[in-house]
């Protein structure tokens, strides 16, 4: 036990062990960053996808020689689309001074087969129903947000909210409209990437202020398009066919950037593969340089009657000791950074507001495994090259 003790003290005044600490704890950290980068990044980007109706929409090209209406019905029809309608329906902006002077808010279509990241949910059965986001802020321009003017939905959850419109006219003026709407759920913009002051709203009453808006106004020139609403991103192509069919080519409304995606994905998984490289290089060459620095003391315990076993026990627990400190140091310091940049969101909560924070604990268990492995093959090469038959 003696010479254990007298091991442990000369461990600690081993002022090389530092540098080899702060080198190992730099690759640790570098890896775990990258992969939660990694992570991070994909979430938004499915995230993105997933909530945003505008990826599952595709819109044809308006048709002179056919009925939009029987069109449409044609087009409901197709399996998988959750809503056909044309492209004056789609959203709509209105007024309100509930929550700050004439406050805009976006209104766009919902169907009950659109997936939305609900907080709290009644149905929206009744045209005049209305689902917000979490953290609302009735303004088009978002920039030079303060968090004091965000408006926290749930109080106005279940509660009427009055507005206006105008109707507009062909000789350029426009009449006043009122009405009541009432906010019957609260969906999370956080892992939405839209909008903070778009709100989801029945078709009815999308086509209803729509309608009252320019019914003074001479549409009879303009033949709109017509947006299609798949239930899904993955039917997509599916929809797509069966619009080709029917002799329509159809075109995304908002394309999928999947060059970003693929060069996103391609560049973090190189550049994870090149770290854990790199990891494995610096704790092979840290363990093999701490074994040569410690030539001298394994003479020093063969001349104290140390056996193999136990100078291999010896240099694979001082192995270990640097490892499992650096791993320490790494996941204190990560964990410090991510607090930073949540504190940082949270108080500039549109700068980055859709990015999420995610802390990527695999990157600490591939760490773990790769030391494991490599002081277990490092033991092994010194008791048969360096200890040899002792």
């Amino acid at each position: 036990m003696s010479n254990y003790l007298y091991f442990f003290k000369s461990f600690k005044n081993d002022k090389s062990i530092y540098k080899k600490v702060i080198i190992l704890s730099i690759a640790i950290i570098l890896l775990i960053i990258v992969f939660s980068f990694t992570k991070s990044m994909n979430m938004y980007i499915e995230n993105g996808i997933k909530q945003d109706l505008s990826y599952k929409t595709l819109y044809i090209d308006p048709d002179f020689n056919t009925n939009s209406i029987s069109l449409i019905n044609k087009i409901k029809k197709i399996k998988h689309v959750s809503d056909a309608f044309i492209d004056n329906y789609s959203d709509i902006t209105v007024y309100s001074n509930d929550f700050i002077k004439n406050g805009s808010i976006q209104l766009v279509r919902y169907s009950e087969n659109d997936s939305i990241n609900y907080i709290s949910f009644n149905g929206v059965n009744l045209e005049n129903q209305i689902i917000c986001p979490k953290n609302f802020y009735p303004k088009n321009n978002i920039d030079n947000i303060n968090k004091k003017d965000i408006i926290k939905m749930n109080k106005y959850l279940n509660k009427n909210i009055d507005i206006y419109y105008y109707t507009y006219n062909n000789d350029e003026s426009k009449n006043v409209n009122y009405d009541t709407l009432k906010i019957v759920g609260i969906y999370d913009n956080n892992t939405n990437i839209i909008d903070e002051n778009i709100c989801y709203a029945h078709k009815n009453l999308i086509e209803k202020i729509y309608n009252k808006s320019y019914e003074n106004y001479n549409q009879d020139n303009i033949t709109p398009s017509i947006f299609i609403r798949v239930d899904n991103i993955k039917n997509i192509d599916f929809v797509k066919e069966k619009l080709n069919d029917l002799g329509y080519e159809s075109s995304s409304l908002v394309l999928i950037n999947s060059k970003f995606i693929n060069f996103v994905n391609v560049t973090s998984f190189l550049i994870g593969i090149f770290i854990i490289l790199f990891l494995i290089i610096i704790i092979n060459f840290i363990n093999k340089k701490n074994i040569s620095d410690k030539s001298k003391i394994i003479n020093l315990y063969r001349c104290f009657g140390y056996t193999k076993n136990d100078i291999t026990k010896i240099l694979y627990i001082e192995n270990s000791y640097i490892s499992l400190i650096s791993i320490c140091i790494s996941i204190i310091f990560t964990f410090l950074i991510f607090i930073i940049l949540k504190i940082t969101i949270y108080y500039n909560p549109f700068l980055f507001s859709k990015f999420p924070i995610i802390y990527n604990y695999f990157a600490i268990i591939i760490s773990l495994i790769i030391i494991f492995v490599i002081n277990i093959y490092n033991i092994k090469f010194v008791r048969k090259n360096i200890l040899g038959d002792l």
